[in-house]
């Protein structure tokens, strides 16, 4: 396995695909899934579609924290805590993979509630390109400092992303 990539189980990719599609113009997002390799990355094995209650936007997703909540637990739980949650993903269906303001404030509150847990959440950004394709990048907070927490100007560190059936 190459170190500081992220591993994507091929049918979760395709997954994500198709709810971008789905549900574009508006953001669409979820939960991911899976286990850190023994090198530290990342191997995404499973993800989780929006609730009912979930809201997307052209520019903006809002989670439906509840579903969200009872899917980690299932997740578990069938899994006899092999696989457990990740991270969290959503689209950019006007394009681009780039973390907003707004994904930066998202990263530092999933860090604040996880880190805990034993390792830095994920976030993949599904974008839509000009191409007419879907691109993604994974991100993870790197660094923080008390003026990053302030301005929300944290630095995050971008996975090289990797497939596998």
């Amino acid at each position: 396995m190459t170190k500081n990539a992220c591993w994507i189980k091929s049918s979760v990719a395709n997954l994500l695909v198709e709810m971008g599609n789905e549900c574009a113009p508006k953001e669409t997002g979820g939960l991911l899934f899976g286990y850190i390799g023994d090198n530290g990355d990342p191997v995404i094995t499973e993800a989780s579609i929006a609730g009912p209650n979930a809201v997307g936007e052209p520019r903006g997703f809002t989670p439906d924290y509840e579903h969200d909540a009872e899917k980690v637990n299932e997740i578990y739980r069938m899994s006899d805590g092999m696989i457990s949650y990740l991270g969290d993903w959503h689209s950019h269906p006007a394009g681009g993979v780039r973390t907003s303001r707004r994904d930066y404030k998202t990263l530092l509150n999933m860090e604040r509630a996880h880190r805990p847990f034993g390792h830095s959440p994920i976030m993949l950004i599904l974008g839509h390109t000009v191409r007419g394709k879907w691109e993604c990048a994974v991100h993870q907070l790197e660094e923080r400092s008390l003026l990053a927490k302030l301005c929300f100007q944290v630095k995050a560190r971008v996975f090289n992303v990797e497939f596998f059936d």
